[in-house]
């Protein structure tokens, strides 16, 4: 998923929905190989808020605050604000762009439409992040939808050696660590 992402990256597209049972960790792993870019991110609690630094210095130098992004469509007429090269990451926006209001939904899907030419401009990128996806139709042709899968039992091999080793103990048996693969793999 994150070679995709960077290859969408570098050409520009404006706007790719991520589908992920982990919204959070999905952020972090574009955190992770994103931390040059301001990162700032959407939820309906929360509104903007920052997801690193030069996300912190954005929203400052912008004038951005959560408090009046709680709203969507707020959100995203105050996207157009952020410098360059910013990515926006936007919780559950599934539930924005399918909603059972019509007016909510409409409202929410053209606010995303608006975005496409203007992110590309300069290589600014909306990131829709769901558990499950699919464009709107009046956005089919605009969004990029990538998947972030859950780790496979290597990754997950690796997480529980490295768990064992930040807690200073020797690694699991080959027994032990099959065992903890098998129990957490599909969490």
């Amino acid at each position: 998923m994150l070679k995709l992402f960077e290859s969408a990256r570098c050409v520009s597209v404006p706007i790719v929905a991520i589908r992920t049972a982990d919204q959070a960790a999905t952020v972090e792993a574009i955190r992770a190989v994103s931390s040059e870019y301001p990162l700032v991110q959407w939820d309906a609690a929360r509104g903007v808020t920052e997801a690193n630094k030069l996300g912190a210095e954005a929203l400052k130098k912008t004038g951005i605050v959560s408090a009046e992004t709680i709203g969507f469509v707020e959100a995203m007429v105050a996207v157009q604000l952020l410098p360059a090269r910013t990515i926006v990451f936007a919780h559950n926006a599934h539930r924005q762009l399918h909603s059972s209001e019509p007016a909510g939904a409409a409202a929410a899907v053209q606010a995303v439409a608006n975005l496409r030419d203007r992110l590309k401009l300069n290589y600014r990128m909306l990131v829709l992040l769901a558990p499950e996806f699919t464009a709107p139709p009046e956005l089919e042709h605009d969004v990029v939808i990538l998947d972030h899968a859950l780790p496979g039992p290597d990754e997950l091999g690796t997480i529980v050696t490295e768990l064992y080793g930040s807690a200073k103990l020797k690694p699991p048996a080959a027994e032990v660590l099959a065992k903890a693969v098998d129990a957490t793999s599909g969490l």
